[in-house]
């Protein structure tokens, strides 16, 4: 049974916030058994740091790990021996670096970029042809052993604890939008800025508008009176916020549903009730559950989804896509966006935060579309950069009537 209150449309039994379930996590207090004079005298060179230094760091500084992050690394495969020498080394490198930035007026942030953007790909070179498991053991060391000092910047701190379990909630999308430092140290801001200079930070932004922009051409050029748009897994929906403030001569009803009530109420606060012609429904629902939850008989003429096909199986995708074209209206669209990982340095925020994506480049997404459906489909670009690419089907077009990409 579904709860009408103020628009917002939601299962009774199933509300609630999840606000305060952020996780407390005790990572490795940095300062601890290892002196300035240490650091002074083992980051010289290459050659100061011999091998029985990075052990002996190592394992002072694995004693100083919260107990719970301490056996995340252990119950995974042990990684060979120089594996663990040459990841120790570069993140002593990178923990002394990052000490002196909030003390070192020599330290521009060009500087610190340079630095930091090189440490990343040092990291990335060295570890990319490790399994998993052992590349997993050598990140959490790396993040575990600076968790301190990237603490100072507030950006990568949630990007880090995850209040709501995953990457990219509303919160820091919007801080995506907002493009600004917001911590406190010039440490702290200068991690805040890389993170926003990130390639993949602005593709984000400029799907966001991108997608506004083709939902509201799609409204304006169809001939229907009254339109039901579906946005899969709407976060806090900011491409909504354009949408809304757009003249309409029709009436629009906006289904939105996610998994967080955060998220949906963000939603409720900034595009309910802001255009007379537009209605928004909000649902809490999973992405695995949500169309066979769906009773209504009513279908959609536009389906879309700008931010999780990165994060989800070829199985679930499969099945998304499946689900999508059958619960399009006859002449409906249905709209996915996609990363090209081989676009962007996507080593940076595993390393950095801990956010990992499936890896599918352009060819490769083509062909589990094509396993997955033979309707036809056409592919458009965020930017010039095509970081991020939308596959597009029009359930009108059959394959005798365009060929298929």
């Amino acid at each position: 049974m579904w709860l009408h209150a103020n628009k917002i449309f939601l299962p009774m039994k199933i509300v609630k916030s999840h606000e305060n379930s952020t996780k407390k996590i005790i990572f490795l207090n940095s300062t601890s058994n290892y002196s300035k004079d240490d650091k002074k005298n083992n980051v010289k060179s290459d050659g100061d740091l011999n091998y029985s230094k990075v052990s002996s760091y190592k394992k002072s500084t694995l004693s100083f790990l919260d107990s719970s992050y301490l056996s995340k690394i252990n119950n995974l495969q042990k990684s060979d021996d120089k594996s663990w020498f040459d990841v120790t080394k570069i993140t002593l490198e990178a923990f002394n670096f990052l000490s002196e930035v909030n003390h070192d007026s020599t330290i521009t942030y060009q500087k610190f970029y340079n630095k930091l953007w090189n440490i990343l790909n040092e990291l990335h070179i060295l570890t990319k042809d490790l399994n998993q498991q052992s590349l997993k053991k050598e990140q959490l060391f790396f993040r575990g052993s600076l968790f301190n000092l990237l603490n100072q910047s507030l950006v990568l701190s949630r990007a880090l604890t995850k209040p709501y379990g995953y990457p990219g909630d509303f919160v820091m999308l919007q801080t995506l939008y907002d493009n600004k430092p917001i911590s406190n140290t010039k440490l702290g801001c200068y991690l805040d800025q890389f993170f926003l200079d990130d390639e993949l930070a602005r593709a984000v932004v400029n799907r966001v508008e991108v997608m506004g922009n083709r939902v509201i051409q799609f409204i304006n050029n169809s001939e229907k009176d009254e339109l039901n748009i579906l946005n899969i897994a709407s976060g806090s929906g900011f491409e909504l916020k354009k949408i809304v403030n757009a003249n309409f001569n029709k009436k629009v009803i906006y289904h939105c549903f996610d998994q967080e009530v955060a998220s949906l109420s963000y939603i409720a606060q900034h595009s309910q009730d802001k255009n007379p012609n537009v209605e928004v429904r909000l649902y809490k629902e999973d992405i695995r559950t949500f169309f066979r939850n769906w009773k209504s008989e009513q279908k959609f003429d536009f389906i879309y989804n700008i931010g999780l096909a990165d994060y989800l199986p070829n199985i679930i995708m499969s099945s998304l896509v499946k689900e999508s074209l059958e619960n399009l209206n006859p002449q409906g669209i249905f709209v996915l966006a996609h990363k090209d990982y081989t676009l962007f340095p996507y080593h940076h925020p595993s390393w950095l935060y801990d956010w990992n994506f499936i890896h599918r480049d352009l060819e490769q997404y083509k062909d589990l579309l094509r396993t997955t459906t033979d309707k036809p489909f056409s592919v458009w670009f965020e930017s010039d950069k095509k970081i991020v690419y939308f596959s597009e089907f029009n359930k009108s077009v059959t394959t005798n009537d365009r060929k298929n990409n």
